[in-house]
């Protein structure tokens, strides 16, 4: 059995892929925005998937999160 990749570029990589093949998989664009939030890479592309979690998301606990990095890369970003 092959151990899993610890490398957080293959795991955007596959998220991206999943999101290309299903755009509307909301846990994928809150996965794939708190990564890009945490690597501080691509702030525009984390605030775009975050806001799409917000806007259409509905477990309130991740809400809340999504909407706490938002305004945190806001801060950032000025």
């Amino acid at each position: 059995m092959a151990k899993a990749s610890k490398d957080p570029r293959l795991s955007k990589i596959a998220l991206e892929r999943v999101l290309k093949l299903n755009p509307d998989n909301l846990d994928a664009c809150l996965d794939l925005g708190q990564m890009y939030y945490s690597d501080k890479d691509d702030d525009k592309r984390a605030k775009e998937l975050l806001t799409k979690y917000v806007e259409k998301g509905q477990d309130p606990t991740k809400l809340e999160s999504a909407k706490a990095m938002i305004i945190m890369i806001g801060r950032r970003t000025k």
